[in-house]
């Protein structure tokens, strides 16, 4: 998952989802502009997950990721385009304070269901 960093985007939005990422341990990398006013802020927190792009390199290089997180809807053209033809969904809506929903963003929904016939597995064979 990428958490792509725009100009604007406040430090308390961008703490809020790198936090959500760590507790669901979603691996998270952040790419910024290298004219971000919260650059050296998460550089000093987190210089391991960002990674400096500009816009161009982060749409060249969007098929690298499974999901893409922004703090806004605020985005160019050219992400949204990109998105729709690799079919990658981008979760768009400002972080929310409430873990529940917020940690929806981060985890895969999958479902393990069991058949059963009303008398039992329709697979098991009874012995003789």
């Amino acid at each position: 998952m990428v958490l792509r960093v725009q100009q604007g985007d406040k430090l308390s939005d961008i703490l809020m989802v790198v936090t959500a990422s760590e507790i669901a341990r979603t691996p998270l990398f952040i790419s910024i502009d290298a004219e971000n006013e919260n650059l050296n802020a998460l550089k000093m927190l987190f210089a391991d997950k960002i990674k400096t792009q500009s816009e161009e390199v982060f749409v060249q290089e969007m098929d690298k990721y499974e999901r893409v997180r922004t703090c806004s809807e605020k985005l160019s053209v050219k992400i949204y385009q990109k998105a729709a033809e690799l079919g990658k969904y981008i979760a768009t809506q400002t972080p929310l304070a409430e873990g529940r929903l917020e940690l929806l963003h981060y985890v895969k929904e999958q479902s393990v269901t069991f058949e059963y016939h009303r008398y039992g597995s329709i697979n098991e064979v009874p012995e003789i």
